[in-house]
């Protein structure tokens, strides 16, 4: 069946999107966003610059594809299937870049944060959707390490979900595998202390949209690991420290 769908519906339901060509050769826009990195709030920039409302977010993730078609250009979200067929103008999703295939025509936008900040930032949104009862899908994936304490949430963390920046670029979480997997595929690539700098001005040009970013979400759990904690969560990100201080290089550059 799964074979029947994919030859026969995906070829009409993700067409391919062929738009016009930007200045540099660019015909549509994706986000490979790694989760606790500031990219919700992107999504959402990007979305009211092609025409749509604080309405459009909830709409696209109940629609059956995550596709919906904006006065600017078409809009996906997470649905890798149509994202591999470059159905879209904008487009976004948690997968793993190095599972994904994003053509070359593909504005491929990144932002990375500094690990050890990123996985405390993880923790506190699992604290937040626990307090608050939520029946987000992550709160089952991840209730290993979604309840009980912060030694708790080290102690069952999978690695994917520990070192997902890393994991992003390099499903061997190899980190020069990953920096040349990073060099390669990504256009413009930031950091989260200062996710848009210069990312409005740039896609402005682009492809002549007025993106009005506004950070979105800050968490409700007060929470701040005690030293000890803070040294075992870095003897466990090594490899992915290393990576994202060498990735610095590339930050800001197109």
């Amino acid at each position: 069946m799964k074979k029947f769908i994919k030859s026969n519906i995906y070829p009409f339901v993700f067409n391919k999107v062929n738009g016009r060509l930007s200045p540099n050769g660019f015909r549509r826009i994706y986000y490979n966003h790694i989760r606790k990195c500031g990219g919700t709030s992107i999504n959402k920039a990007l979305i009211r610059s092609l025409g749509g409302d604080e309405t459009t977010y909830e709409k696209l993730a109940k629609n059956v594809f995550n596709k919906i078609n904006l006065p600017k250009g078409g809009l996906v979200g997470w649905n890798t299937a149509a994202i591999n067929r470059s159905s879209f103008f904008y487009a976004f999703s948690h997968e793993p870049l190095h599972k994904l295939r994003i053509e070359t025509d593909t504005f491929t936008i990144c932002s990375l944060r500094e690990p050890v900040d990123r996985v405390i930032s993880h923790f506190r949104m699992l604290k937040d959707m626990v307090a608050e009862g939520s029946t987000h899908i992550d709160t089952k994936n991840e209730q290993d390490f979604a309840y009980g304490d912060f030694d708790n949430f080290l102690e069952n963390i999978t690695r994917e979900h520990l070192e997902a920046q890393l994991f992003n670029f390099s499903g061997n979480y190899d980190v020069t595998e990953a920096l040349s997997k990073l060099q390669t595929s990504i256009n413009y690539i930031q950091d989260f202390s200062s996710v848009d700098k210069d990312l409005s001005l740039i896609l402005g040009r682009e492809f002549s949209l007025d993106i009005d970013y506004q950070h979105l979400r800050k968490s409700k759990t007060k929470f701040e690991p005690s030293e000890k904690e803070l040294n075992k969560l870095r003897d466990m990100l090594t490899d992915e420290i290393n990576f994202y201080e060498q990735a610095q290089a590339y930050f800001y550059k197109r």
